[in-house]
């Protein structure tokens, strides 16, 4: 059976975001908590994803437009756990 969630604009989240290229990793201390993993192919093309709990709708634009003004193209942005549900599986991400 399929669950079906609310989203809420000032409820916590969990999102799994990844923009094409390096996101140094001082910017990945500005974007905690969420965890910043970067892959790098055989061709040396990178994507970075930051994963983890973001406060509500508001903070994630803000993180949005901080990654748009650092030039990195956004490739996804997906809502891992609603907060209803996010105790069944922290470690989701």
């Amino acid at each position: 059976m399929t669950t079906q969630h609310r989203f809420s604009l000032d409820q916590p989240a969990r999102y799994t975001i990844q923009v094409e290229g390096r996101l140094a990793v001082r910017w990945g201390e500005w974007f905690a908590p969420l965890t910043l993993t970067v892959v790098q192919d055989n061709d040396h093309h990178c994507v970075s994803t930051l994963c983890g709990t973001v406060a509500d709708q508001a903070a994630l634009q803000g993180m949005l437009r901080a990654l748009y003004s650092l030039g990195l193209p956004l490739l996804l942005v997906r809502c891992e756990r609603c907060r209803e549900d996010a105790s069944d599986n922290p470690s989701h991400c």
